[in-house]
């Protein structure tokens, strides 16, 4: 098992002159350049069709010219930016510059260049046919390809909104700026139609008399959305078809349109249900708490105290998703559960140099511990994760949020953060906990390790003698250099100790003569107390065996053995 590739990690090729330039599709530049080309492509859903159906056939002024440059002018730099970002593949992210270019070459390059080269022919060309103007609906290619951008900015946009009354609104937005979309092309459409002289009358000839020419254009259109929304609503208006094609036409669009609102109408009924149903359940609690305070005859303090946490509700915070909250995972065999759960813990555990050199020799062990002796615990602001005088059952570590630790005998209030820990003296002696510790953040997240089953765990591995030997230089430096046992508290030594503690337990342990160049080394050298010296200080400051090794095979090398 690898931890040097993970879910969502990006593969990076840094010896390329491209490294730099490769942009990350879910980081700020790639979100806001997203954001950016859907408004582009916004605008032109919009007026393709305006031009398609002879909307705007005669109005083609200069601040239409200018956005048709803007918009072939970026859709071109996109072509060119496509070349330096990176994609998703198989859950982690491809960076390197030439395995970029390539999937871009054999997916999306072929639909972009000609397309953007169909939008400069167009844009220098004199032609406003009909058919010609047609071509230019071949940028809606250009969807498929958008969507599966946003994804991430949708993801982004989710992740930010925490309410559930603002993710309703969004939707609802979404999906009436889609119904607005579609009718803008059945109203283009129905445009269309009244300009067509089939049958020698049509809707805009009786409609549109009153009105000049200069006026024809914008009233004929927003008559059309009109009558377009009539079709897909229960209301009614006076245009009516006055033909064969305009009487079709509307029978088809009463069906599309029935069939779109009813979809539309049960997706927001569907929203408002469940917001109604999440505010009667807030309601709901509200009431009992109401009740149980009267009933109780509680102190005024305590009763606004109460009512004041449960209105702040910090629990409407969204937090991450937990493998407990997913029955599907509890079908998992045992050995899929185990590296699950060491993949889940193992960046958060590894912060601690013990369980980062557990893991590097004795991965088994290091999977036992995860599957058996972890617990995740979702907490929020003012909950006691432990109290002063409680016995010592668990190693805390704050995987996401904050929490505080109130040394009672000092006084002192020390601020835990993420991948920091707290009362490791549990999981190596009798410990009863001289402090509170107590959630400071609206939501935090910590990760426990049972003390019971740690020791039950490790007793059993071959790892017995180096856990042994950390506990004592652990025993001894928590508490060996203090004078007063009040100034014992719950945090331990700090991460450069820990680091130093681990190095010794896991180096002591190993015997210089059961290595036979370390044996043969000191037997030629032996002699040589100043060697001999040099070599022992390296020794104790080296943390594997092969460093070591390597400076005896140098040694042997430039010293000639003694018979």
């Amino acid at each position: 098992l690898s931890y040097g590739m993970r879910a969502g990690d990006a593969i990076e090729d840094a010896t390329s002159i491209f490294h730099h330039f490769i942009v990350l599709p879910s980081g700020k530049r790639g979100l806001l350049w997203d954001l950016f080309m859907a408004v582009v492509m916004a605008y032109d859903i919009f007026i393709i069709p305006l031009y398609l159906f002879q909307v705007l056939i005669g109005k083609d002024g200069a601040f239409l010219k200018v956005m048709r440059l803007f918009t072939t002018t970026v859709w071109s730099l996109d072509v060119l930016l496509s070349f330096f970002r990176g994609y998703e593949k198989t859950d982690v992210l491809e960076m390197r510059p030439l395995m970029v270019a390539g999937h871009y070459l054999r997916t999306w390059f072929a639909v972009d260049v000609a397309v953007v080269s169909l939008d400069w022919w167009f844009f220098f060309s004199a032609q406003r046919a009909p058919g010609f103007q047609a071509l230019r609906l071949l940028r809606v290619a250009r969807i498929p390809k958008l969507v599966s951008r946003l994804c991430f900015t949708n993801w982004a946009i989710t992740s930010v909104i925490r309410s559930e009354n603002r993710l309703a609104l969004f939707s609802v937005c979404g999906l009436l700026a889609c119904l607005a979309l579609i009718n803008h092309y059945v109203a283009c459409i129905w445009y269309f139609i009244g300009t067509l002289d089939l049958y020698g009358h049509s809707w805009t000839d009786t409609l549109l008399e009153p009105f000049s020419a200069d006026s024809k254009m914008g009233y004929r259109y927003w008559t059309s959305f009109h009558w377009s929304i009539t079709q897909f609503t229960p209301a009614s208006m006076e245009v009516t078809p006055v033909n064969t094609v305009e009487r079709i036409y509307t029978v088809v669009t009463i069906f599309f349109g029935l069939l779109i609102f009813s979809t539309f109408i049960s997706t927001i009924t569907s929203l408002m249900n469940r917001l109604r149903q999440i505010n009667i359940e807030k309601h709901g609690q509200d009431g009992l708490v109401r009740r149980y305070i009267a009933e109780h005859r509680l102190s005024l303090e305590l009763g606004n105290q109460i009512r004041h946490y449960i209105r702040k509700d910090p629990r409407a915070a969204v937090k991450r998703l937990h493998g407990s909250e997913i029955p599907a995972l509890n079908l998992l065999p045992q050995t899929i559960k185990k590296k699950l759960k060491a993949e889940v813990f193992c960046p958060l555990l590894s912060v601690h140099a013990l369980f980062r050199h557990m893991r590097e020799e004795d991965f088994n062990l290091f999977e036992e511990i995860c599957h058996k002796a972890i617990h995740e615990h979702v907490m929020h602001n003012g909950d006691e994760i432990f109290r002063v005088g409680d016995r010592g059952k668990y190693m805390s570590f704050v995987s996401y949020g904050e929490a505080e630790y109130d040394f009672t005998f000092a006084a002192e209030i020390t601020q835990v953060v993420r991948e920091m820990w707290v009362c490791e003296q549990s999981l190596w002696m009798r410990w009863e906990h001289r402090g509170c510790f107590t959630v400071s953040s609206d939501y935090c997240e910590v990760v426990q390790v049972e003390s019971d089953m740690f020791v039950s765990i490790v007793a059993g591995s071959p790892l017995k003698s180096h856990m042994e030997t950390y506990a004592r230089f652990f025993a001894r430096r928590s508490m060996g250099s203090l004078r007063d046992v009040c100034q014992i508290s719950d945090i331990g030594p700090d991460r450069h100790d820990i680091e130093d503690l681990t190095g010794r337990a896991f180096r002591d342990e190993f015997d210089l003569s059961s290595n036979k160049k370390v044996f043969k080394f000191l037997k030629l050298f032996q002699s040589d107390e100043m060697l001999m010296k040099s070599v022992m200080e390296a020794w104790r400051k080296q943390c594997d065996v092969v460093t070591v090794s390597k400076m005896i095979r140098i040694c042997l090398k430039i010293r000639p053995a003694v018979p």
